[in-house]
């Protein structure tokens, strides 16, 4: 096999500098649930491909890191010196997701399938901040593939997942219109519509919270959700402010919810506010 010299590698990423001592933060990074990763620190001798660190691909689920479950996560840290390469091979399977997922600073890395032929074809994105680059390997077929890694500073750190992608949480948050209830208007609609807005590729609702209305103001909360032909994927009912939402429904941030609001008992006016907890994967 020919290997090509640090300056010719196909992929050259100058990534920002990152506190070793933060790097794992900014990884795996939760808003509303802290979520510790299993960590692998690479062992020499693993400088040729033919001493290549044999490592596990990160099969982490969405569901999974909600609930802090890191039995099928896998993430590599390490570094790498100008004098010589860090290698690592992974076997991958054309049947899962399969992303290369880097945090690093001044570090070069191409990857070779079992033949030691480079593979080609890899795009990335940088994360909304700005911390490591994403790469997507989808198109591989099932079986081993081979990292390599190095750098022309003196020392370079790196962590690093492949297979299934990282994956964070966040929210929105959104300002409903006035319903009002009475003995004749026994039923009030508020439709919130995420059409028209820019999320994040492939992002799954896990919880709505509901606020600004008691279980005096209304009896019962349904919440519809709607896809951009304006049909019904899926409905639920609120348990009072707090509706928690399996990923299997498929909740996204691309369509629209009309909440429905159900007349009690006496006349009401309230204006409910929302808030949308949502996961999503860092994606090319």
């Amino acid at each position: 096999m020919t290997r090509e010299g640090k300056g010719d590698f196909i992929m050259r990423n100058r990534i920002t500098k990152i506190l070793a001592a933060s790097m794992m933060a900014v990884i795996l990074t939760m808003l509303t649930v802290n979520v510790y990763a299993e960590t692998v620190t690479e062992t020499e001798p693993n400088d040729t491909m033919e001493t290549a660190e044999v490592i596990s691909a990160n099969r982490q689920t969405p569901q999974e890191y909600l609930n802090a479950d890191n039995g099928n996560t896998y993430v590599v840290k390490g570094s790498v010196a100008s004098n010589n390469e860090d290698w690592f091979e992974v076997y991958l399977t054309a049947t899962g997701e399969n992303y290369f997922s880097i945090n690093s600073d001044l570090l070069y890395f191409r990857i070779y399938d079992a033949q030691g032929n480079p593979v080609t074809g890899v795009t990335d994105v940088t994360d909304a901040a700005g911390k490591y680059h994403v790469y997507d390997l989808n198109y591989l077929s099932t079986g081993r593939y081979y990292i390599r890694l190095a750098t022309t500073s003196a020392v370079s750190s790196y962590q690093f997942l492949i297979g299934n992608p990282v994956y964070r949480s966040d929210k929105v948050e959104r300002r409903g219109a006035a319903v009002s209830l009475s003995s004749s208007n026994t039923s009030g609609e508020d439709r919130i519509d995420f059409i028209s807005g820019d999320y994040p590729s492939q992002a799954q609702v896990y919880q709505i919270l509901v606020g600004g209305v008691t279980m005096s103001s209304a009896s019962s909360i349904e919440v519809e959700y709607i896809d951009s032909s304006n049909t019904m994927k899926s409905s639920g009912t609120i348990s009072w402010g707090n509706f928690k939402v399996p990923l299997s429904y498929g909740y996204g941030l691309n369509d629209d919810y009309i909440f429905t609001y159900t007349y009690k008992s006496s006349t009401k006016r309230f204006t409910p506010s929302y808030t949308f907890y949502y996961v999503y994967p860092i994606l090319p």
